[in-house]
């Protein structure tokens, strides 16, 4: 890895959940993690996008566990969604059927 390069050439932004991302003409809504708080696991602390692109509703997962799917669900009324990007790879310890 060239990390020095990568750190001098990329800007770094930490974002939280109810924050969007814009990249291009499209909107990202940050839906996990929320600011502030660890839960240990850094996949537990990837972030979770909420988005529409080309008419169709998005949910990109990142490499969350079902425990934490469950608890998004929970917190936020995510709704109905076309596309998932199932979690960590389509692990067995992620994206659940709930």
């Amino acid at each position: 890895f060239h990390t020095e390069k990568y750190e001098s050439e990329v800007r770094v932004e930490r974002v939280s959940a109810e924050q969007s991302v814009w990249v291009g003409d499209h909107e990202f809504r940050v839906v996990h993690p929320v600011i502030d708080q660890d839960h240990g696991d850094p996949n537990d602390n990837s972030l979770v996008l909420d988005s529409v692109i080309g008419g169709k509703r998005w949910l990109f997962t990142g490499d969350i566990s079902a425990p934490i799917e469950r608890e998004i669900v929970k917190r936020n009324r995510i709704g109905q969604k076309d596309v998932l990007k199932v979690a960590h790879h389509g692990s067995h310890t992620s994206t659940s059927e709930e």
